[in-house]
């Protein structure tokens, strides 16, 4: 039996925490969970939302500078309260190696004879500040393996001169069982929407793409409708723009437990992402959600989209903003290639991002550790 403390502000979220119980039915490991009792994210600021009998232990602790990825960190007192508790075997850290957060734990592992890993999105290779950049070097030099979320995250782990173990895997997978096709006709009328639904679900903000979405539908001269689920920067422009667009929703921001519903709204959903010289997409959750709900999917070619998609969805070149309305428009017009890229997403996420899939990977690492 394997003891696992793992830690994430990401599993304040309820759904996010069909993961771990995924990883608790396994008879070989005793899962604990550490995570902050609030969040501040960029959407809303979120309280634990635990679930009844997850089959395995919950310690929400007090947590400083919540909301800042690279600051945060967790009550010393109370961390050590849990490892005491908890005795682990291993220490799972999903928190980028420059964090505080991450430094503090892998300490704390170290100091209680544990192994320990860390997770990682970054795909692209970058000096941190001074602080961060020790705080990152230490965490390399103490941390016993990596999960690194995509392909280049690992390349750049290996260009850092980390030499450890490290297999490359999505932090969040997809319970088919929340995400799956469910009367999209009934949900499009209840949300007010009709003709071709063009979905964008996300952060808004440039690196996003919104503004190259939002120019790439009004090209096109069918019949459709765009609708944007999120929150950022760009709101007051995108609540401004459908005001002027009638053919424009702005849904605001939505819990995650309705995300399943609005992804049935949508015939085609679209992550216009854009690179910048300090990030690139390095996943794209909502990718697999819509696959999951069988929605074809485009996205451009940065960062791990096209990793994420493979064979099941279209590309198109990040920008490119005619590139990306001939892809919407062939979408729409060949129904066939709608049905077809429809059941190869399913496919894909049954193949490579289910809850199950995710954990059936990750329980040989801890014990190759």
């Amino acid at each position: 039996m394997i003891k696992v403390l793992i830690s994430s502000h990401a599993y304040i979220v309820g759904l996010n925490q069909q993961k771990l119980e995924s990883l608790a039915r396994n008879k070989d490991l005793e899962l604990s969970l550490l995570v902050p009792k609030k969040w501040r994210s960029v959407l809303r600021e979120i309280s634990l939302e635990k679930v009844d009998d997850p089959g395995y232990s919950i310690y929400p602790t007090a947590a400083f500078f919540q909301g800042k990825n690279d600051r945060f960190f967790y009550n010393p007192f109370d961390l050590l309260k849990v490892f005491h508790s908890v005795g682990p075997d291993v220490v799972h850290i999903e928190e980028e190696p420059w964090s505080v957060a991450c430094l503090e734990l892998m300490l704390a592992a170290k100091l209680f004879g544990a192994k320990a890993l860390f997770f990682t999105w970054e795909n692209l290779s970058r000096s941190h500040k001074t602080w961060y950049g020790l705080i990152e070097r230490i965490n390399l030099f103490l941390a016993d393996g990596a999960i690194a979320g995509n392909s280049e995250a690992k390349v750049v782990l290996e260009t850092k001169g980390f030499r450890r173990p490290v297999i490359v895997l999505p932090q969040l997978g997809i319970d088919l069982e929340t995400f799956k096709k469910t009367n999209p006709e009934k949900v499009k009328k209840e949300l007010g929407l009709k003709g071709f639904v063009i979905g964008f679900v996300g952060r808004l903000d440039p690196q996003k793409g919104i503004k190259d979405l939002v120019t790439s539908a009004q090209k096109l001269s069918f019949d459709w409708q765009l609708f944007i689920v999120g929150n950022g920067p760009l709101k007051e422009w995108v609540e401004t723009e459908s005001k002027k667009d009638p053919r424009m929703l702005y849904y605001g921001v939505a819990d995650h437990s309705d995300m399943p519903k609005l992804f049935n709204a949508m015939d085609v959903f679209v992550l216009p992402s854009v690179s910048t010289e300090v990030w690139k997409e390095q996943f794209g959750h909502t990718l697999i959600e819509a696959m999951a709900t069988q929605v074809p999917v485009i996205g451009s070619n940065s960062g791990a989209i096209p990793e994420v998609i493979g064979e099941a969805g279209l590309i198109f070149k990040e920008g490119n903003v005619e590139d990306l309305s001939e892809k919407i428009k062939q979408v729409y017009e060949d129904k066939k290639l709608r049905k077809d890229l429809s059941s190869k997403g399913l496919e894909r996420v049954k193949n490579h991002y289910t809850h199950q899939e995710i954990s059936s990977q990750t329980l040989p690492f801890y014990k190759s550790l």
